[in-house]
């Protein structure tokens, strides 16, 4: 307090200082709360990418073993935000007593990441793609080794089976009438 400023002047300043916390903090409630189930998916994603990259890596074959800090790095980026449907009146009145939400508990310190979370999904991505491009190298060589067995060509019917996405730029009608047929 500056000197000879009064008691109701600080007190002015206070109450100023609050009115744009709430406000400030309404608008960021808002925005985490728009995003969190955008968040959750790619929580969800991470953790998919993940569970298949340790897959991967328990072949001995595939060895050294990549990115086994990701599972650990993915936790720390998980949050215990619940959807919230507190009013925004409701929390600007709450906000006089408490800096966070009551209802959802969202402060400034434990809200969602996402920027940190692309940045994972983005290295997941490229252990897992230096994984598979392992497994691709191994199992072209041994075709062009000429290895022939029935566990070999099983596994590649199924990885063609597994990958559908190159032929959703071919679909049309007689394709779709054939697939159904398959499915029969």
């Amino acid at each position: 307090m500056r000197f000879g400023q009064s008691w109701g002047a600080l007190e002015s300043q206070i109450n100023r200082f609050r009115r744009r916390y709430g406000t400030i903090y309404g608008a960021y409630h808002a925005s985490v709360q728009r995003h969190l189930p955008e968040y959750r998916r790619s929580l969800e994603k991470a953790s998919l990418l993940i569970t298949g990259l340790e897959l991967l890596n328990t072949l001995p074959e595939l060895s050294p073993a990549v990115g086994g800090f990701w599972r650990q790095r993915l936790n720390s980026l998980e949050v215990s935000l619940s959807s919230c449907e507190i009013t925004a009146r409701k929390l600007a009145e709450s906000l006089i007593q408490r800096p966070s939400c009551p209802e959802c508990g969202l402060s400034l310190t434990n809200a969602p990441r996402p920027e940190e979370l692309q940045e994972l999904v983005r290295g997941i991505q490229f252990d897992l793609a230096a994984q598979t491009r392992r497994l691709s190298n191994l199992l072209v060589r041994r075709l062009v080794d000429g290895t022939q067995n029935q566990q070999l060509d099983d596994l590649l019917r199924i990885a063609e089976a597994s990958d559908l996405t190159a032929l959703s730029n071919t679909l049309n009608p007689e394709l779709v009438e054939f697939i159904g047929q398959a499915l029969r």
